[in-house]
C-alpha cells in the first residue's frame, strides 16, 4: 500500500469520525432540549359573548371551567401541549338579546360545555409563553334543547407565579355548526353561533 492510499485512508477515517461526533454532538443537545410532559390542573373563569351572525341573538354570561393537560412537550424554545376542559356549571348571565316566544326570550345560554384543544407555544422567556389553540367544543344550548359542535382557533398567553404557578390569560373562538333545522319563523335568524370568550386560569403542574 502505497503512501498516497495511507494517506486517503486516514482522511476517510477522520472525516467518519467528525461525522459521528456531530451525530452524537446532535443526539446529546436534542436530548437536553427536550423536557419531558409534566400533567396540570386548571381552574379558571371564562367570559362568554355567544351570539349569530346578525347579532339579534346574544348570550353574555360567565362561569368557570376547569382543565386538565399534558404538556409541556417541550423542544428548545417551542413546545405543545394537550388539554380538556369542562365548564361544570349552568353560567350566569350578564346581558341578553333573543328572540321572544310568549313570556320567554331564548338566547344562545348555554347548560354544558366541554371539549379538547392542542396548544403549539413558543417560550417568550424563562417566565412567560404564548401559544395558539386548535381544539373542538361540544356544546348544549339550553333554550334551544340543541347540542352542537364546534371547532376552536385562540391565542393566549402564560405566566409562572412561582415554582409549579402559573397564570394564564386566552381568547378562544368557537364556530359552531348551523342551526339548519330551524328555519321557520321566528327563528330563521338563529342561524350560525360563534362564541368569543376570554378565560383567566390559575394552573398548578405535578411533578
Amino acid at each position: 500500500m502505497d503512501i498516497h492510499c495511507l494517506a486517503n485512508q486516514h482522511k476517510g477515517n477522520a472525516m467518519l469520525n467528525k461525522i459521528i461526533g456531530f451525530m452524537f454532538y446532535l443526539v446529546i443537545t436534542s436530548a437536553y432540549a427536550f423536557q419531558p410532559p409534566t400533567i396540570y390542573l386548571a381552574p379558571g373563569l371564562t367570559y362568554d359573548r355567544i351570539r349569530n351572525e346578525a347579532g339579534t341573538v346574544v348570550f353574555q354570561g360567565l362561569e368557570p371551567r376547569v382543565a386538565v393537560g399534558i404538556g409541556d412537550f417541550k423542544v428548545g424554545m417551542f413546545y405543545f401541549a394537550l388539554e380538556g376542559f369542562v365548564n361544570p356549571i349552568k353560567p350566569m348571565s350578564i346581558n341578553n338579546r333573543g328572540i321572544q316566544q310568549g313570556d320567554e326570550i331564548l338566547t344562545f345560554q348555554t347548560s354544558t360545555n366541554y371539549g379538547g384543544s392542542l396548544l403549539f407555544g413558543w417560550h417568550l422567556d424563562d417566565i412567560v409563553k404564548i401559544y395558539s389553540r386548535f381544539g373542538a367544543a361540544y356544546t348544549r344550548f339550553k333554550d334551544f334543547g340543541k347540542r352542537k359542535c364546534g371547532a376552536q382557533l385562540g391565542l393566549g398567553i402564560e405566566a409562572i407565579i412561582s415554582g409549579p404557578w402559573s397564570f394564564r390569560l386566552d381568547y378562544t373562538r368557537t364556530f359552531y355548526r348551523r342551526f339548519s333545522d330551524l328555519s321557520e319563523e321566528p327563528f330563521s335568524d338563529v342561524d350560525t353561533p360563534f362564541n368569543d370568550s376570554g378565560t383567566f386560569s390559575v394552573l398548578f403542574y405535578f411533578g
